[in-house]
């Protein structure tokens, strides 16, 4: 999967999340026997709903990396409040444990894609542009990545109306 299809399945994650969190805050408190904390709930569905949509409005990758590490900020918020769940009375260890465990993991991906895209957007950044007639494709300028190589010989030869060496 690539970086820009993992960032935009996160975003749509988001939102589902988000409209859940905000439609049954009750039901997803009694799943883990807890209670009284549904305006809390439906306030991180909202921060959910703006990260999702903040992923998916964001052009480039530095721009989507910037939302994931908002989701990253909601994880680590959403962790420390399950943790603080174990305490309540009535707790359902099982469920909260669960869904620890899927917070977990998905703040893991939410990591790993924001590192993927930053590193993109820093590779992009220091690419390196070819100098003298390799520089030319048609009057056009080609910048290459450190990483990428080129096949000269793959290249069609220029028309009969822009021979080699009329640039």
């Amino acid at each position: 999967m690539n970086d820009d299809r993992l960032a935009r399945g996160l975003g749509w994650f988001s939102i589902g999340l988000g409209i859940i969190e905000c439609l049954a805050p009750e039901k997803l408190q009694r799943l883990h026997g807890i209670s009284g904390h549904s305006t809390l709930v439906r306030m991180y569905g909202v921060r959910e709903i703006a990260a999702g949509v903040g992923i998916l409005r964001a052009t480039g990758d530095r721009g989507r990396a910037r939302w994931l590490r908002v989701r990253l900020a909601g994880d680590v918020l959403d962790l420390a409040t399950l943790a603080t769940a174990f305490t309540a009375r009535g707790a359902k260890r099982l469920p909260l444990a669960l869904t620890t465990a899927a917070v977990a993991t998905i703040t893991a991906i939410d990591f790993i894609a924001q590192e993927r895209l930053e590193r993109a957007h820093v590779a992009r950044s220091r690419a390196l542009p070819l100098e003298g007639p390799d520089a030319l494709l048609h009057g056009q300028r080609r910048v290459l990545t450190n990483d990428e190589k080129v096949d000269l010989e793959s290249f069609d030869s220029f028309p009969a109306s822009d021979p080699p060496g009329t640039y």
